[in-house]
């Protein structure tokens, strides 16, 4: 049996990420009761010792962001949070893009535009977004995104031939 300790808390609508023998679920929604709670909390899996250990919370309580790993380090990128409206129990995309960095979440360079549920890879420590969703617009993302490492700047890429969210794959054979 491959995992055999369950998930520490059960959720939905989480990022997850994979390196090497080691698996990361971030944020996502809770159900507790009638109540479908946002969640902030980080968990890693080793597969060595079947073993799930809690990390440091992410900032913000959010669901459906985006998790990556580059050289070992777990990147977090866009999601969605509670609506800073009054009384407005809808959820609103954001454009932050964090790195847990010596076991403390930091802030890096906003996407270029809010958004949530995104598909994105890693090529050469550079972070490629393919699609996502905006719910400020509600739409989806028609241009791809791409994070030049180097320059540590987002840049707008060539309009995709179709808008899309959630479900573009991106395959790419690369060596961390």
């Amino acid at each position: 049996m491959e995992f055999q300790p369950s998930l520490p808390e059960s959720r939905m609508a989480m990022g997850v990420a994979s390196f090497g023998t080691m698996l990361w679920i971030a944020g996502g929604l809770i159900s507790i009761g009638d109540d479908i709670l946002l969640s902030n909390t980080v968990w890693c899996f080793d597969r060595k010792i079947s073993k799930w250990t809690r990390l440091t919370d992410l900032p913000l309580a959010m669901a459906f962001p985006k998790l990556l790993v580059d050289r070992g380090k777990l990147i977090c990128l866009g999601g969605a949070v509670r609506s800073s409206a009054p009384n407005n129990g809808t959820l609103e995309s954001i454009q932050d893009m964090y790195r847990l960095e010596h076991g403390q979440w930091v802030r890096g360079n906003a996407l270029p535009e809010k958004c949530h549920n995104l598909v994105a890879t890693i090529v050469a420590h550079n972070i490629y977004v393919f699609g996502g969703f905006n719910t400020h617009t509600m739409s989806q993302i028609r241009h791809p995104f791409f994070y030049d490492a180097k320059e540590d700047k987002w840049n707008i890429l060539q309009n995709l031939p179709e808008e899309a969210s959630g479900f573009i794959v991106a395959a790419t054979r690369d060596q961390h």
